[in-house]
């Protein structure tokens, strides 16, 4: 049986070389609004190299995709796996904040994602959703 190719695949045909040449503009935080409602976002190159050779690099993001129009978020590992968790997953925060998806971005090494002033970490996000995040 042949496997779909994921989003990392199909766009960057696994090669971190391309992800890192892919990213352009650190000082626009890494965020591109695409025509299809979609808000996409990578490491920014030093980064991304570090934690695709770190030896956590499976518990951390490396780039996301938002789609407002299927309300969901794709998270892409360092080991390149593709996690995709509805945005409902993220509720107010204890101290108020709410998530802006149009603001989105990885933080921390990969470690966590924020939807501008709203954080959650890269362990919470993998525990909630029961995977194996080393």
């Amino acid at each position: 049986m042949n496997k779909a190719p994921t989003m990392f695949e199909r766009d960057w045909d696994g090669d971190r070389g391309a992800v890192a040449q892919a990213v352009t503009n650190p000082e626009e935080k890494n965020v591109e609004f695409a025509k299809n409602h979609l808000v996409t976002a990578w490491l920014p190159p030093a980064e991304l190299d570090a934690v695709t050779q770190h030896k956590d690099h499976a518990g951390r993001f490396i780039g996301l995709t938002v789609d407002h129009e299927a309300r969901t978020l794709t998270l892409i590992r360092g080991d390149r796996r593709e996690l995709t968790i509805p945005l409902a997953t993220f509720k107010e925060s204890g101290d108020g904040a709410i998530p802006d998806f149009s603001r989105a971005q990885i933080i921390d090494y990969g470690c966590a994602v924020a939807f501008g002033d709203y954080e959650a970490a890269a362990d919470a996000i993998l525990d909630e959703h029961k995977l194996e995040s080393r």
